[in-house]
């Protein structure tokens, strides 16, 4: 089902971001509170490899135009509202979202109690630690230091490798062909067992006791794995002083809720927001 205006405007985006963002604020009950935006393209990760995001070159077809303007219209209204609301709403040209956001955790998980990141990406899985705790919205999950293997299967530090060699089509990164989830895992598990460390090394290791194409794959294609690793790894990117100091300007600026919110919620038909907006905007008050 989709969610338009009387005018044909798509809206569902906001809906739904505007949704999980609540439930997320209820959840975790944060003091401060930052949405942050792709402000462009890793040129590390282009030159590194040229096939990164490629296919998201700027298309000229009617369905592709229509995506792209349904973005911009949805990221205008949530670039205006969320500030309204308590929240930041932030991007650097030149970088995506997920090494601003990797750059936000290393430098803040050592001054407040507990950091938390919002995504559905299992990538920012890598970012877990003590006090940095990754939540997903949609499966109502919390990832932590202490339930990470339960959770994950294998131990945090095979995480990335793990990415690594089953890819990330979204962002056009291959992984290994014919090798998937399940039989990474039983490797893994074997690698843990045999107490091999966690590297690319020790899973040829056990690729090389195992028979079939598969265990050939991953062996023939140690150098992807190893490019894949760097690739998706989101502690890399490099920031210049003028960068930093605009990280933590945004933070320390105070962000709070403003009732202007419901103007722009009315503008735009939100009415199971408003119906009751007294208290289901309870979570974004006690932001600063």
């Amino acid at each position: 089902m989709e969610l338009n205006l009387p005018t044909g405007e798509y809206i569902g985006g906001v809906y739904g971001v505007l949704k999980y963002i609540r439930s997320a604020l209820s959840h975790i009950k944060p003091t401060k509170a930052i949405f942050v935006w792709d402000g462009g393209k890793s040129k590390r990760r282009v030159q590194m490899f040229p096939g990164y995001k490629a296919s998201r070159q700027i298309a000229v077809d009617a369905e592709s135009i229509k995506r792209r303007e349904r973005y911009r219209s949805q990221r205008d209204i949530l670039e205006k509202v969320l500030p309204q609301m308590g929240i930041r709403s932030r991007w650097l040209y030149g970088k995506e979202a997920d090494d601003i956001i990797g750059r936000m955790v290393e430098d803040y998980k050592g001054k407040y109690d507990k950091v938390v990141v919002v995504s559905e990406d299992l990538d920012y899985a890598q970012l877990c630690d003590e006090n940095v705790i990754i939540h997903f919205p949609i499966k109502g999950l919390d990832l932590t230091w202490g339930n990470f293997k339960a959770t994950m299967g294998y131990d945090f530090e095979w995480h990335n490798i793990y990415r690594a060699v089953l890819g990330d089509g979204s962002d056009e990164i291959w992984g290994v062909k014919s090798v998937g989830p399940v039989t990474l895992l039983k490797w893994i598990l074997k690698a843990e067992s045999l107490k091999y460390p966690p590297s690319i090394s020790s899973l040829v290791e056990v690729c090389k006791t195992e028979k079939g194409k598969k265990a050939e794959a991953l062996i023939d294609n140690c150098e992807i794995v190893a490019r894949n690793i760097d690739l998706m790894y989101m502690l890399a990117e490099e920031f210049t002083p003028r960068e930093i100091e605009t990280i933590k300007m945004w933070m320390d600026t105070p962000s709070y809720f403003t009732e202007d919110c419901v103007q722009v919620l009315s503008q735009y038909s939100f009415k199971s927001f408003l119906e009751n907006f007294s208290t289901w905007s309870i979570p974004f008050r006690s932001l600063s």
